[in-house]
């Protein structure tokens, strides 16, 4: 299995802990909740958009962009399908339900995390292209 996929994986892991805590527990929460599911996908959309956007380079282990709009649609799409199956996986918590509003502030937060790691690659691929080549 690909190591970068194992951070994707564990957060996955998270938010489905998270997601079971039953509804009597989250009392304590003053947060509005869309901006905490908004929070817990960019960062999922982060680690997927991480995942998605290098590639290894034949047997070198240099790390070469992709093809940028498919990955961040990719990114975006994967993390919306978890983000309705963990609202499902929320019917069947104790004292929660699922929200389509909630579902919708997945998706955003998950296109918001694989833009934001987009843009940062892109940054990081423009500056190394102004580099002058190094002489041995």
């Amino acid at each position: 299995m690909d190591r970068r996929l194992t951070p994707v994986l564990v957060w996955m892991a998270v938010i489905f802990g998270g997601s079971s805590i039953p509804g009597q527990e989250l009392t304590c929460i003053t947060t509005p909740d869309y901006l905490m599911h908004m929070a817990e996908y960019a960062v999922l959309g982060i680690l997927l958009g991480r995942w998605c956007f290098f590639k290894k380079d034949g047997q070198r282990t240099r790390k070469v962009l992709r093809f940028a709009f498919s990955c961040l649609f990719f990114s975006t799409l994967a993390g919306s399908i978890y983000g309705g199956l963990d609202e499902l996986h929320q019917h069947f918590v104790p004292g929660r339900c699922p929200d389509v509003r909630d579902w919708a502030s997945d998706t955003v937060g998950t296109f918001m995390g694989a833009l934001i790691i987009l843009l940062i690659l892109h940054q990081v691929a423009v500056k190394n292209a102004k580099k002058p080549p190094t002489t041995s």
